[in-house]
């Protein structure tokens, strides 16, 4: 076997719905904990943070995030869209060697290491698959809202959590290609790169019942309609720093 590649620059992007309800100092505590469990396998690393349709928090109180966590930058959508042109969002002002993907809600820390090294033995696409079992709710009411995505004509793949690494040979092909934000959702299907699982068995972030489902059926459904494919220079992105307490917006 080929030597792995040496420990790359990573990127890591996240998505703050502002429906969430997350304090500033929540946000700060979530962040400082992935970065801590991301620098032992990179190089350098650096965060980025979509606030999906506004911050959940005043706006004044980013600053403190700012100041507590290095080498992090804010980016607003002006409207909510669909998570997965958030991500497209934070991914187009990526720069590392790959990005990491994740949900501050959802995500696993303790298999981190392993898809970062899967990614320096050459693979593209690293995905996070659970193994957490949800309730017989959930699996009923989400077949459902499956079953109108695929007569939609949406593409569908086994379950895998928003958690993910792309080198960035698999960054570029997304945002190549006209509805980056569908491709991003199934492009272990949609693409020849070399790919690998790395399961996670926490049941901390499994969903657990209806409410679940709704909220992933409505993301399924409203996926590929006008919000779906709405890129991101449409939907108004505004990158955030300090200057934000004295009033100022950088665009």
């Amino acid at each position: 076997m080929p030597p792995a590649a040496p420990k790359p620059y990573l990127t890591v992007v996240s998505v703050l719905d502002v429906s969430c309800g997350l304090a500033a100092a929540e946000l700060a505590a979530r962040l400082r904990a992935l970065r801590a469990c991301i620098l032992p396998h990179v190089d350098a690393a650096d965060l980025i943070v979509v606030a999906n349709g506004g911050l959940p928090f005043a706006a004044a109180e980013l600053a403190g995030v700012l100041d507590a966590v290095p080498d992090v930058q804010v980016f607003v959508l002006a409207d909510e869209a669909d998570r997965d042109v958030a991500f497209v969002a934070g991914i187009e002002s990526s720069l590392g060697d790959a990005v990491l993907t994740v949900d501050l809600d959802g995500w696993d820390p303790t298999i981190v290491g392993g898809m970062i090294e899967a990614f320096r033995r050459g693979c593209d696409v690293v995905l996070a698959e659970s193994t957490a079992r949800p309730s017989g709710v959930y699996w009923a009411a989400r077949s459902g809202f499956l079953k109108l995505y695929r007569l939609a004509g949406g593409a569908d793949e086994k379950d895998v959590m928003t958690q993910k690494v792309l080198s960035r040979a698999a960054v570029t092909y997304v945002l190549g290609h006209g509805d980056a934000a569908a491709l991003l959702r199934t492009l272990a299907m949609r693409s020849g790169f070399r790919t690998e699982r790395v399961v996670s068995t926490s049941h901390d972030h499994a969903p657990r019942g209806l409410g679940s489902a709704l909220a992933k059926g409505t993301v399924l459904l409203t996926s590929g309609t006008n919000r779906g494919n709405v890129g991101a220079a449409g939907v108004g992105i505004f990158a955030l720093d300090r200057a934000l307490c004295t009033g100022h917006l950088g665009v």
